[in-house]
């Protein structure tokens, strides 16, 4: 999966996902606003894209960690 049509935002996004799985928690820490954190959040996960560069993520965690 080419994960380059992401912004910079979204990526971001995807890793505070990934510390506490909290998307509007990670959302207010991608820099999206206060207001619309929980709804963007929300929409964020949605998208196929960022699913699989959540997914691409949480294997190279697993990784370090020395989970196979």
């Amino acid at each position: 999966m080419d994960f380059k049509d992401l912004t910079d935002k979204q990526k971001q996004f995807c890793k505070e996902y990934v510390t506490d799985w909290n998307a509007t928690r990670a959302a207010k820490a991608a820099g999206y606003s206060e207001k619309s954190a929980q709804q963007l959040g929300y929409e964020t996960l949605l998208n196929p894209l960022i699913q699989g560069y959540i997914e691409h993520i949480q294997k190279d965690l697993l990784k370090l960690c020395g989970v196979s």
